[in-house]
């Protein structure tokens, strides 16, 4: 009777140890894209169930806040481009591009070179619109919109296969919500 006693003590005991069950705020929960414009009427707060998924210095100078994450693949070879347009253009988002074809979410906080392409510009003229449409030769914009930082990357060489996680970081904290166009792509098919 006591051996059955603490084995369910034990079993309950290590419950916790196996992990939360992933939300669209972790990149283990990621929203799979396949349509060419997503609408998200509402942008959620906090980070989700996994808050230490990218790396310190990993990303263009931001820490994942009121964060949502989308995963989709490459049907063809091409190039990726995207518009997230904020439903009040007052808000500030950033994001981050990675580049999931070789790692899983798991490891991106210990892999090198898995960010393709990352914004954090805002503040001033930079909040609002943002995205990858190819009006920057950078794949990199750090913070704020100074220092010739644009709210817009350049377009991203994919291959078909190529698996993509996108993290959209609501530096505002608003609840308006955003649409992502990918209409500036060529091989997402």
């Amino acid at each position: 009777m006591q051996h059955k006693l603490l084995l369910w003590v034990l079993l309950l005991a290590a419950y916790p140890l196996c992990g939360q069950q992933p939300t669209i705020q972790d990149c283990l929960g990621a929203i799979p894209v396949c349509v060419p414009v997503y609408q998200e009427s509402q942008s959620p707060s906090g980070v989700g169930n996994y808050s230490q998924e990218i790396g310190p210095g990993q990303t263009c100078n931001f820490e994942e806040t009121n964060s949502i994450w989308y995963i989709f693949t490459a049907s063809q070879s091409g190039q990726l481009g995207f518009l997230i347009t904020p439903n009040d253009l007052t808000d500030d988002y950033d994001w981050v591009l990675f580049d999931l074809t070789n790692v899983s979410c798991q490891n991106i906080r210990n892999s090198n070179n898995v960010v393709v392409s990352c914004n954090a510009a805002g503040g001033g003229t930079c909040n609002g619109l943002t995205g990858a449409t190819g009006a920057s030769s950078s794949n990199n914009q750090g913070a704020g919109c100074s220092g010739g930082n644009s709210a817009f990357n350049a377009l991203v060489p994919m291959q078909a296969g190529q698996t993509f996680a996108l993290l959209v970081n609501n530096w505002t904290g608003s609840p308006n919500g955003f649409t992502i166009n990918f209409g500036l792509s060529t091989g997402l098919g």
